[in-house]
């Protein structure tokens, strides 16, 4: 039993060492749908390994206000589905402003769920994601929960894999 348990980890510690992220960063759009109101914005993405990455994000309703997220990830391979296919989880904080809610200043934790599609053929990344958000502080006298944010991005990538290999 033991030598399966360590044969395991040996196997686990090599194809993490072989992993290689999809791009080195990547930048792009963003559309974020919330029940009744839509944002758009902008977003950067850095892989720091090839499973940890950060993304930042910027949106706005270009009426009501502003908001910044800042985001670590773990990013994988799924399983039995192609490897330019992965899964995103994290967090992170989000920090903005918003008059249609009399707030000056919000700030709060935000978590995401997601996938993510590379394309080899184009320096192309799209990503799909629930990003439930908690304000904490605001200047109302409630914290607020927002379950319902999904968003898309599009992003081009700047450098293909952790390889330095960049496209043309």
């Amino acid at each position: 039993m033991k030598k399966i348990v360590v044969l395991i980890g040996v196997l686990c510690l090599t194809l993490h060492s072989i992993a290689q992220a999809p791009y080195s960063s990547a930048f792009g759009g963003r559309i974020e749908i919330n029940p009744g109101t839509s944002y758009i914005g902008f977003t950067y993405k850095h892989f720091t390994d090839a499973n940890k990455s950060f993304e930042i994000i910027a949106l706005s309703d270009f009426k009501d206000g502003l908001e910044f997220y800042g985001l670590l990830q773990y990013n994988g391979i799924i399983p039995d589905f192609p490897p330019k296919l992965r899964w995103v989880v994290g967090g992170g904080a989000n920090l903005g402003t918003w008059s249609g809610f009399n707030d000056n200043i919000v700030f709060g934790l935000t978590g995401m769920l997601g996938v993510e599609y590379s394309f080899d053929e184009v320096p192309l990344n799209l990503g799909l994601d629930w990003k439930p958000v908690l304000d904490l502080v605001t200047n109302n006298t409630n914290n607020r929960f927002w379950p319902s944010k999904f968003g898309i991005s599009i992003r081009y990538t700047i450098n293909k894999g952790t390889s330095g290999k960049k496209h043309k």
